[in-house]
């Protein structure tokens, strides 16, 4: 009932010096500890484990499943709330997401995208684009062309091949130099 700014120290009986989280009662730290812990998602399973690694190797030796280690790593969730798969619906999870149009339970995700250069999955479009960034090349002149889709090419070599048989490149020395 009451307001934040109207509680004094005297009104919290538990810290967590760790997290800064002061609670009122010991239920409360009780309660809001547990979903702290790595607990495990099957429902009929009580285990807590020591971390993710630890929860991973429990889930695939216990309930021979998988959890979707981009999500694990990237998904603001508790513990308890990710979905545990078998090999295929890993599979599925990965490349076709969960996407299922008129469900009641559409959450619209439609799998982790995929760089087509190295094959390597990341969690969504944004950290995608943070890797072809910073990993890939791209052509700029294609970019200005049509700017919906960006125009990446595995390295320099292959946006200098591109540049050669789309555009015309500057042979000199000093530019070719400057890349």
């Amino acid at each position: 009932e009451k307001s934040f700014k109207d509680y004094k120290n005297s009104d919290f009986v538990v810290q967590d010096h760790n997290i800064g989280i002061k609670y009122c009662s010991q239920q409360i730290a009780a309660d809001s500890t547990y979903f702290l812990h790595y607990n495990c998602p099957e429902p009929t399973c009580d285990i807590a484990a020591r971390g993710w690694p630890d929860l991973h190797r429990h889930v695939r030796s216990v309930h021979h499943k998988k959890m979707c280690d981009l999500c694990s790593r990237n998904k603001k969730v508790f513990t308890h709330e990710f979905t545990l798969f078998t090999d295929k619906e890993l599979q599925r999870h990965m490349s076709k997401g969960d996407d299922n149009p008129g469900a009641v339970d559409q959450s619209g995700f439609k799998g982790h995208p995929l760089c087509g250069f190295c094959g390597q999955r990341f969690y969504g479009d944004d950290e995608l684009y943070v890797h072809c960034r910073e990993k890939h090349e791209r052509c700029f002149l294609c970019d200005r062309q049509d700017s919906r889709n960006p125009h990446y090419y595995v390295d320099y070599k292959s946006l200098e091949q591109h540049f050669r048989k789309d555009h015309f490149m500057c042979l000199d020395r000093e530019c070719q130099e400057k890349k």
